[in-house]
């Protein structure tokens, strides 16, 4: 070798700034609407009323600002601007699916 040297790539994997962020927003998603619709078999009028309130008002709170967490995570992650806004998208584009099923 003439005194080349061999960089090591700096830039995070695809999985690693795209793909495990936005699974976690769409996971937060998952979870907050799974446990706001099990919360209406829930017999306990209090945890009832708990569940269905608290959760629910957090699961409104993130479906329409789901970009305002999900964007920043992805910056911080190393993603491009373009899987920024892929995956910032993404949990609106679930509620939207879910929605229309």
């Amino acid at each position: 070798m003439s005194g080349a040297t061999v960089h090591a790539s700096t830039e995070p994997s695809f999985i690693k700034r795209f793909i495990v962020p936005a699974c976690i927003g769409v996971a937060v998603f998952l979870v907050l609407f799974r446990t706001y619709y099990a919360s209406w078999y829930v017999e306990d009028r209090l945890l009832h009323w708990l569940l269905t309130d608290v959760v629910g008002a957090l699961y409104g709170v993130y479906v329409m600002f789901s970009v305002a967490f999900v964007y920043p995570f992805l910056l911080r992650r190393g993603a491009r601007p373009f899987e920024r806004v892929v995956g910032a998208f993404l949990p609106t584009l679930f509620w939207c699916a879910k929605e229309v099923v």
